[in-house]
């Protein structure tokens, strides 16, 4: 009867107990297991199951991929010649016929070549053995080997090599009951001849078989089919072995075969991982806070996948069929560190029996990475540095474990590497606990780190080992110690307090001013280059660079333009790792019908039973303050802080009857020394003006307001159920506007092409709104503004204007805000130069080098057309270079250098030089200092000559330790 390694795969699973996945918890942290470390070097043991790979293949990709990226190991196909059968399936090379060492995969030149190449590259072959069994069907191998039946092979076994039934197996051939260790392991494996292996004869063939291979250079063997074959059998050929190999075995969990039975032998392959992996991965990944600690194998002794050929087809694990959450998985087991891990790599198919791509004579074709007939895992931008991430945190325990509760975590290994995974379908942003040191690391899974430099996406870990990141859906994000792109932690700013309330303020007045400190937290120092603040709000700083340690301080005024709650933010923009740094800013804007004393300090000099002080400003007229003793009593509210008042409103309940009581009405700015503001008086409380008395006076500036009571008709205290305050009338009624910058000046520009946007930021300086009638540019300028039909008093907008000239040679304009204010008609300047048509920027995305960089300001933002990006050289470390080339030989006859518009004033001195080849260079324009007007932007004229290399040679800034550019333009005239 004809059998399919398919239908072994069936047989083989049927009725397993697969374990259900432990129950989720809460861990905070678990120890890091023992790794089942094969011989070799213990930090590289991640094994590449190249699966079905012909030799040729396999040299290439440990040479070029395995060894590159850290891999220790590759399992390749079975070796041995094996049946060869019409269609060619796949399962072919688990049917032995000899021990020839010519197969599928090759012939044994190429094995040994195969052996050598990718020691060569530091990487171990382990090579799947069949010991269990020869064929089941077929009479000829590819070798060319003929058998007339499947116990016979002339010169090899005969009939008495087998076992048989009834004399050894006791069904009728087959394996019926998996419980029953007898059929397991001496009844044949759908339908395939099934070695004696207790005979001393078959055992020494067996261990001749690998000796072979040993003496070629293979490592270590993956025993298939080890459930079949008797432990006892394994350790005696094992002993026959000429040189020690290392040894993982096939055993499905299930029956009364199970896997703790061979491993004193070697390590054992650990299907229930993959299954465990499944189920947290089509669920919930919170659940793995506690993987591993019920249903596995001993991670010293077990060799995890995620999934292999059997499962790949039985659909028992997860599959690059199923994409991303597929890849995270991978992720994970690598990060994870149990066991020794293992990535599966192989090749599409759409029937179980599904050949690899191969020839009508069976031999399988070399392997193309980027057909989709391959499936090579191996080589996943994430599995990649997964692989180098899991060599550099080996023997760390796992720490900071975080969850989301539901398909997000993430956790380090101690201080050597961090990993998040979002297997959800929304993005997550927050701060992370990293573990790792202070600095900016490469996201190895997706960049690859080399010589110091990350290609892509790096993050900034800060002293406290904390990383804000945005982990995509179906993604991850993996950091680690050995993929540091700078040490020493970048400059972190934080800002004491968080956020600052104010007091009501009169509209048009000015609050005394509140005090932010911004402290440098972080290992390098900070340049801030911009400090706002927006909303009815003024602020002055100390802030330009903040060194470690160290910190500078923002004084911040609230002039309100309107009653009310009044909101603004104040930022301060840095190169710290956490820019921007923002603190929150409200305040209450009082006009003359606003209380003022709601919820101010209260007190009074004496008070009846619990009719406290604190009930005359609580906004409710039911409770009041009732004094006691001898006259005279007072009640007093603290406003805060100095403020202009005019008028009190003094109120008892409006259910009681009518009463006198006569008071004045005191003021004071410091608590002691107090000045009279209404004069004593008897006041009449009405029911019929709901007990209500209003007092008007002359506007006065004072902190304390007493109300001073020496008689009272209706009681033998005073009482006041509200005392309520109001600011005097708001003072002047102007605006004032002005423009920073006074003028704009903008570098040359193609005929009937835009610029980059110059922003002018107009302030309005005065203490009343202004109404903003127009805001208009002429000339070759236009605009877009966010003033609106308002600025408030204190308030500012911004103007942003870009240049399209007409025609070429000095362009001149004017960019005009008409308002009511003091100075109706503000002006701004503007100008610009053209150049002709086809006279363009022969930099523009070209490729870039440079002497070195801080931070993330790498050369390629000085071409990118983008004004706010910048390079910036590496600090203390003159002279800096940037350079670009143009691709050929072009003439050069001027260069353009911006810096960020709306960065401040500096001078860096610097020469041009030129090149042909890229290593001879002239002179084009000798050292000078250049200082950046309005606009940051400066041209320099030189002799026209061709070069294809522009270098920019910049030995001081005065604006920083380090050369700036963020764009270097490169014209022909």
């Amino acid at each position: 009867m004809l059998v399919s390694r398919s239908r072994r795969i069936r047989r083989h699973v049927a009725g397993l107990a697969v374990t259900a996945l432990a129950a989720t918890g809460a861990v905070a942290s678990y120890a890091t297991s023992v790794l089942a470390v094969p011989p070799g070097n213990p930090a590289h043991d991640v094994i590449a199951n190249l699966f079905e790979w012909n030799w040729n293949s396999v040299a290439t990709e440990c040479t070029t991929v395995l060894g590159p990226a850290g891999y220790g190991a590759v399992q390749v196909a079975p070796p041995q010649e094996s049946i060869s059968i019409s269609g060619h399936p796949w399962w072919e090379v688990y049917q032995p016929v000899s021990y020839q060492l010519t197969s599928r995969m090759g012939n044994r030149a190429q094995f040994a070549a195969m052996v050598t190449a990718c020691h060569n590259a530091g990487i171990k072959v382990y090579a799947d053995a069949v010991l269990n069994h020869m064929t089941g069907q077929g009479n000829v191998g590819y070798a060319g080997t003929t058998f007339p039946d499947k116990y016979t092979y002339t010169g090899l076994y005969g009939t008495q090599d087998f076992h048989h039934t009834p004399a050894d197996c006791p069904t009728a051939g087959g394996i019926d009951d998996y419980n029953n260790q007898t059929q397991v392991q001496k009844c044949e494996l759908v339908g395939l001849a099934d070695l004696r292996t207790e005979s001393d004869y078959v055992r020494t063939t067996l261990a001749g078989y690998l000796n072979d291979q040993i003496s070629l250079g293979v490592d270590g063997f993956r025993l298939d089919a080890a459930k079949h074959i008797n432990a006892a059998d394994i350790a005696a050929i094992q002993a026959k072995l000429t040189s020690p190999a290392y040894l993982y075995q096939e055993i499905m969990p299930g029956g009364a075969v199970s896997p703790s039975m061979y491993e004193g032998i070697g390590d054992v392959l650990e299907f229930t991982y993959g299954q465990q992996l499944r189920a947290a991965f089509t669920g919930s990944i919170a659940s793995l806070s506690t993987f591993g600690q019920s249903g596995l194998e001993p991670s010293n002794k077990s060799v995890t996948f995620v999934d292999n050929h059997d499962t790949d087809r039985n659909a028992s694990t997860l599959s690059s069929k199923d994409g991303a959450t597929y890849t995270l998985a991978n992720v994970y087991s690598l990060a994870r560190g149990y066991g020794t891990p293992q990535v599966y790599a192989s090749f599409a198919f759409s029937n179980n029996d599904q050949s690899p791509p191969s020839g009508a004579d069976g031999l399988v074709t070399n392997t193309d990475c980027t057909s989709a007939a391959w499936v090579c895992t191996d080589r996943t931008r994430a599995v990649l540095g997964m692989v180098g991430w899991h060599n550099a945190v080996t023997g760390t325990a796992v720490a900071n474990w975080w969850t989301d509760g539901s398909n997000a975590i993430s956790f380090s290994r101690g201080s050597a590497g961090f990993v998040a995974i979002n297997n959800g379908s929304a993005p997550i942003t927050r701060a992370f606990q990293t573990g790792l040191a202070a600095g900016t690391y490469c996201d190895v899974i997706h960049a690859t780190f080399s010589a110091g430099s990350c290609t892509g996406a790096a993050v900034v870990v800060d002293a406290a080992g904390n990383a804000n990141v945005t982990v995509a859906a179906k993604d991850s994000v993996a950091l680690h110690m050995n993929a540091r792109v700078s040490a020493g932690g970048p400059a972190t700013l934080s800002p004491s307090p968080s956020s600052l309330s104010f007091a009501a303020t009169t509209v048009g007045a000015a609050s005394a001013a509140q005090v932010v400190t911004v402290s440098n937290t972080g290992g390098t120092s900070a340049t801030v280059s911009s400090v706002a603040v927006n909303g009815d709000f003024t602020q002055m700083n100390s802030c330009a660079t903040v060194a470690a340690g160290a910190s500078c301080t923002v004084s911040v005024t609230f002039r309100p333009t309107a009653a009310g709650t009044r909101t603004g933010t104040l930022t301060v923009t840095s190169n710290a790792g956490n820019n921007p740094t923002a603190v929150s800013l409200t305040g209450a804007g009082a006009d003359s019908t606003s209380n003022i004393a709601v919820g101010k300090s209260a007190t009074a000099n004496s008070v009846q039973q619990t009719f406290a002080a604190t009930n005359s400003n609580d906004g409710n007229t039911s409770t009041y303050w009732e004094g006691a003793g001898a006259y005279p009593q007072w009640l007093q509210i603290d406003l805060g802080s100095a403020t202009s008042v005019g008028r009190v409103a003094v109120k008892l309940p409006p259910t009681w009857g009518s009463r006198t009581q006569t008071f004045s009405v005191l003021g004071s700015t410091d608590g002691t020394n107090f000045t009279t503001l209404s004069a004593s008086a008897s006041r009449v409380f009405d029911p019929s003006t709901v007990n209500t008395v209003t007092i008007t006076f002359s506007a006065a500036t004072v902190r304390f307001v007493r109300l001073n009571v020496t008689a009272n008709t209706g009681a033998g205290g005073g009482q006041v159920a509200e005392f309520q305050i109001y600011p005097a009338s708001a003072g002047g009624t102007s605006a004032t506007l002005a423009a920073n910058p006074a003028s704009l000046a903008f570098s040359s520009t193609v005929v009937n092409t835009s610029s980059a946007a110059q922003n002018v930021t107009v302030s309005n300086s005065g203490s009343a709104a202004g109404a903003v009638s127009s805001v208009t540019a002429s000339g070759d300028f236009s605009q877009t503004n966010t003033c609106g039909t308002s600025i408030p008093a204190g308030g500012s907008c911004t103007v942003s204007v870009t240049f399209r000239p007409t025609t070429s040679g000095s362009r001149t304009g004017t960019l005009t805000v008409s308002s009511n204010a003091s100075n109706p008609t503000l002006s701004v300047a503007l100008t610009g130069t053209s150049a002709p048509a086809g006279n363009s920027n022969l930099a523009a995305g070209r490729a870039t080098s440079e002497s070195g960089h801080q931070q993330t300001y790498v050369a390629g933002n000085a071409v990118d057309g983008n004004q706010a990006t910048y390079w910036e050289g590496q600090a203390n470390a003159y002279p800096n270079w940037l350079q670009v080339d143009l691709g050929s030989a072009q003439t050069v006859g001027r260069v353009v250098l911006k810096l960020p518009a709306a960065w401040g004033a500096r001078t860096q001195t610097l020469s041009i030089l030129g090149s042909a080849d890229g290593t001879t260079w002239t002179t084009l324009k000798a050292s000078a200092a250049y200082t950046y007007p309005a606009g940051n932007v400066v041209s320099i004229a030189l002799t026209g000559s061709s070069q294809r290399y522009v270098r920019i040679n910049i030995t001081a800034n005065t604006g920083a330790a380090g050369g700036q550019v963020s764009e270097l333009e490169v014209y022909s005239s």
